[in-house]
């Protein structure tokens, strides 16, 4: 049956005694009322005995407080052991050592008070406290044994000694070790063991350090000041500073460093970052994974952006995804691809293809395609398929199996097919076709098949199996097939076209086909077409010019 105590509203400041304040009913009758003084109750209560039927109870109010415990119980014989002074209880089997003053039992059964004062049970069963100011307000078997703390309900939790100014908000078997000014909200298995820091649910969660959060889910933990963990299951905080979102095993473990999310991260470099993924690995200053899988960010203050497998080894490299590419230089590049590397080449970049590599190659490039090389520095590759370039400031863009090789400084292949440009070939280009080569510098072959040039400046157009060898510098081909410019001293020679011509004298002119020349500084051809209207029809004084007499042809003499 209810009992009802009600604080009556009084005129004035102060309650001197003597004012009505009090209202008492009677469980077992009729619910009589009765107004006394305040004065008039505490010598009753003084005076009153525990029946088991009826206990009076009073509620004291502003400056007035009685000297005696007060309790109230109903259909129960044993109240408990009611030691100490000016306690107010409602409940039953509850125990009040005798040095506690000024508590409240609010209600339920088998609480314990056993030292302090101002403390508050406000329900339950089997809760207990041990020190000052504290308030458990319900649940069961929640025990607090620190100074200003709260067990707002749940049940099994425990507030250590040396965890004051502490709450836990409900759940189970949470416990605040010495967690100064820190608060567990909810959850199972919580426990904070560091000052100034907050768990708010989850299961199985340890803050340990100081200033630490933990928002949620499951056997994580915090080992560095002011580390947070939002949720997810097995991750650690080692730094201070340090931050994982969610997840699982991911582990911070430095200062300042942050995993986002995703499964099985590190981050153990000074200020480094995971963005998720599974798997990825950051183990220097400053350096940063976004996502992907098994990905690993060895250098400091490098980058990978994605992908799988992927490895930024050195200082401030970038890896942006794909897989198994490798960037073991520093400031080096590889936007994407499969299985591309830069190796002992600083500022080298790769965007993309497979297979390619920047090797020895300060400041290198390679565009895409794969299996492409690029060996030299300030060199370029922009695609293609099984390229190198392995010479400094050299260019080959597009086509399948061309090389510029040794100290071939400066040249460029532009497409084709197994084209090269051979050691010593500086500043020398080949425009496309098949099978083109170049050992000599300042040499030009514009495209066609199996052409060669041996000597410098020399110039073929095109054609197949045309050729300038020996000493024929200054000399050209313009096209044909199986021309030839050849022996020694024949510079400055020829070849318009045709095939199987060969000049064998310098500075010596071919057009025609199957000609081989005979003098110095000469035109050779099988025929020659002079147009008629072309061609002076009088001797026109100038030495050395053709003339037309009649049906004849003449040269002036001048």
């Amino acid at each position: 049956m209810a009992i009802k105590i009600s604080e009556l509203p009084v005129e004035g400041n102060e309650y001197d005694g003597d004012e009505l304040v009090a209202l008492v009913q009677d469980p077992r009758g009729s619910a009589v009322t009765s107004r006394s003084s305040l004065s008039s109750i505490a010598g009753y209560l003084s005076g009153a005995v525990t029946t088991g039927e009826v206990t009076p109870l009073a509620s004291p109010n502003k400056i007035n407080y009685f000297n005696c415990n007060q309790c109230f119980q109903s259909g129960v014989t044993v109240v408990g052991q009611l030691s100490g002074t000016s306690n107010l209880v409602i409940g039953c089997e509850v125990t009040i050592a005798c040095t506690a003053v000024l508590n409240s039992v609010g209600g339920g059964c088998k609480h314990s008070i056993c030292n302090g004062s101002h403390n508050v049970i406000g329900g339950g069963v089997c809760n207990f406290q041990t020190c000052d100011r504290s308030v458990i307000g319900g649940g069961r078997f929640n025990m607090s044994r620190s100074i200003n703390t709260t067990i707002a309900g749940g049940a099994d939790n425990n507030i250590n000694c040396s965890s004051p100014v502490t709450t836990i908000g409900g759940g189970s078997h949470n416990v605040m070790t010495c967690g100064l000014n820190s608060t567990i909200a909810g959850g199972y298995q919580n426990g904070i063991h560091g000052t100034y820091s907050t768990v708010a649910g989850g299961n199985n969660l340890s803050a340990i350090s100081d200033y630490s959060f933990l928002g949620a889910g499951l056997s994580s933990r915090t080992l560095g000041d002011y580390s947070g963990i939002t949720s997810g299951r097995c991750n650690v905080t080692h730094g201070c500073y340090s931050f994982i979102g969610g997840g699982c095993f991911n582990q911070a473990e430095k200062d300042y460093d942050v995993v986002v999310g995703g499964h099985n991260n590190l981050a153990c470099g000074l200020s480094s970052f995971v963005g998720g993924g599974d798997g990825n690995r950051v183990t220097n200053l400053g350096g940063a994974i976004v996502g992907g899988r098994s990905n690993c960010a060895i250098g400091s203050r490098s980058f990978i952006g994605g992908g799988e497998n992927n490895c930024s080894a050195c200082g401030c490299t970038v890896v942006v995804g794909g897989s198994n590419n490798t960037a073991t230089s520093n400031c080096a590049y590889i936007g994407g691809g499969v299985s591309n590397s830069i190796t002992n080449s600083s500022l080298g970049t790769i965007v993309g293809g497979q297979q390619n590599s920047v090797c020895n190659s300060n400041h290198g490039f390679v565009g895409s395609g794969t299996a492409n090389m690029v060996e030299g520095h300030c060199s370029v590759l922009v695609g293609g398929f099984c390229s190198c370039v392995a010479t400094t400031h050299s260019t080959i863009v597009g086509g399948q199996a061309n090389y510029v090789l040794g100290s071939a400084n400066f040249s460029s292949v532009v497409g084709g097919r197994s084209n090269c440009l051979q050691s010593n070939a500086s500043d020398s280009f080949i425009g496309g076709g098949c099978g083109n080569e170049s050992t000599v510098c300042y040499a030009t072959i514009a495209g066609g098949e199996n052409n060669c040039l041996t000597n410098t400046h020399g110039f073929i157009g095109g054609g197949e199996s045309n050729c300038i060898i020996s000493c024929g510098c200054y000399s050209a081909i313009v096209g044909g097939k199986s021309n030839c410019i050849h022996c020694g001293g024949q510079c400055f020679s020829f070849i318009a076209g045709g095939k199987n011509n060969q000049v064998l004298h310098c500075g010596s002119s071919v057009v025609g086909s199957d000609i081989c020349t005979v003098a110095t500084d000469m035109l050779h051809a099988k025929c020659l077409y002079l147009s008629a209207g072309a061609i002076p029809s009088c001797d026109p004084g100038i030495s050395g010019i053709v003339y037309r007499s009649g049906c004849d042809l003449k040269i002036s003499l001048g």
